[in-house]
């Protein structure tokens, strides 16, 4: 979990360390795929989906990588997205909430609908090097970016709905 230290909120390391850029935030959906080309879990968290997806390798034989997330404003709305999207997907259904990797799934992750999992590892390679203050500026700024870059894609989707909707 993240810190609250002076008002602002820390993010959360691993044993070994590694920030965890999800750490900070709350509500999530996610899409974890087992191995380079199986099948894909759409599930959510309250908390960071990379120690989600921790938990789930425990049960994997295969390793898990995260291929996107999406956020929520709120936990109705987190569980109603996430059953919006089983529903959409589910002529692709296996079991739980494990899906074939169809090409109609991997659009979906790849679409501006759903942000690409954050690369902390090349991000990182510096940062122990860094003051604790340099890191915490780091994390920060990068998921604010996050944030912006997201503001951003649903400005744009609004304003082509509305051009799309004048034209009709």
């Amino acid at each position: 979990m993240a810190a609250i230290v002076d008002g602002r909120t820390r993010a959360a390391r691993s044993p070994r360390g590694i920030i965890d850029p999800y750490a900070s935030a709350g509500l999530w959906i996610y899409f974890i795929q087992s191995g380079a080309d199986g099948a894909i879990k759409i599930g959510y968290t309250e908390g960071s989906p990379y120690r989600r997806m921790k938990s789930i390798q425990c049960n994997s034989p295969q390793p898990l990588r995260l291929l996107g997330t999406k956020t929520a404003e709120s936990k109705a709305a987190l569980l109603s997205a996430e059953k919006r999207l089983h529903v959409a997907f589910a002529t692709h259904h296996i079991h739980g909430e494990w899906f074939h990797p169809a090409p109609e799934l991997l659009d979906y992750i790849a679409s501006d609908e759903v942000d690409p999992p954050i690369n902390w590892a090349g991000l990182t390679a510096g940062v122990d090097a860094m003051s604790a203050t340099s890191r915490e500026w780091l994390i920060e700024a990068l998921l604010c970016m996050s944030a912006l870059d997201r503001a951003a894609r649903i400005d744009e989707q609004a304003t082509r709905m509305r051009i799309g909707g004048a034209a009709c």
